[in-house]
């Protein structure tokens, strides 16, 4: 198979492999070739990774739901589900794509963006949907358990803020609050969202982000702010 990413024939003429494929090895490079090439870039020779990233974002949640069954077999549901937010939000996959030196390899029409935190945290679950394409759900979850460990044991991740707040308002409440996008500025490559979240029509609080989730977070953090409401500043 003929690979024409820049990065990939770097590595093949010092006959080494890139840093990613100390994860996994791939049997089509392809796919790792996609899962890297954002869609600012230049490179036709592929498609884009929006697809993987929409993939690799549902193996990753399915993992870490396995992952933290098994260590934590006494925790409730609520645990669990704010524990794997946590685990799966923007900051933490960026933390985790510098580590394993995605923004080295990152495909993208603007040299200034293999920097940006929202890109390298979607290379990262485009990365790992490459993997799940490649070798299966079990290949994935070992390179999941491999990178997310640490974390998982430590409890090291950001704080959900967008769980903390929904449940003050499912207890103060009885209904959840409701996110919604005020506005996206921008060139396509660095678009900010901002977030606002409602309850009852009140709006609660405001942020905005690369990344909508995490525009949706701060809008939370915002809201638990105004509201007086603790949380733990660990994010």
């Amino acid at each position: 198979m003929s690979i024409n990413f820049t990065f990939l024939k770097y590595f093949r003429k010092k006959g080494k492999k890139s840093p990613l494929e100390k994860w996994h090895s791939f049997k089509n490079p392809l796919l790792l070739q996609t899962a890297l090439n954002h869609k600012s870039s230049s490179d036709k020779t592929c498609d884009h990774n929006e697809r993987l990233e929409f993939l690799g974002d549902a193996v990753l949640g399915l993992a870490i739901s396995d992952l933290l069954m098994s260590a934590d077999p006494k925790k409730d549901e609520g645990f669990l589900t704010k524990t794997r937010s946590g685990l799966v939000s923007g900051p933490t996959l960026t933390e985790i794509g510098r580590k394993i030196g995605i923004q080295k390899c990152l495909n993208t029409g603007h040299k200034s963006d293999t920097e940006n935190p929202r890109l390298i945290a979607e290379a990262l679950e485009a990365f790992l949907g490459a993997v799940y394409l490649d070798g299966g759900f079990s290949a994935a979850k070992k390179v999941i358990q491999q990178l997310f460990t640490e974390k998982i044991h430590k409890k090291d991740f950001a704080v959900d803020y967008k769980s903390l707040l929904q449940e003050w308002c499912q207890k103060n409440y009885k209904i959840p609050p409701i996110y919604r996008m005020k506005k996206a500025q921008g060139p396509e490559h660095e678009k900010v969202f901002y977030m606002e979240v409602v309850l009852k029509d009140k709006l609660l609080g405001s942020g905005f982000n690369h990344r909508k989730k995490e525009a949706e977070q701060l809008a939370a953090k915002d809201a638990l702010i105004k509201m007086n409401i603790p949380f733990h500043q660990g994010s």
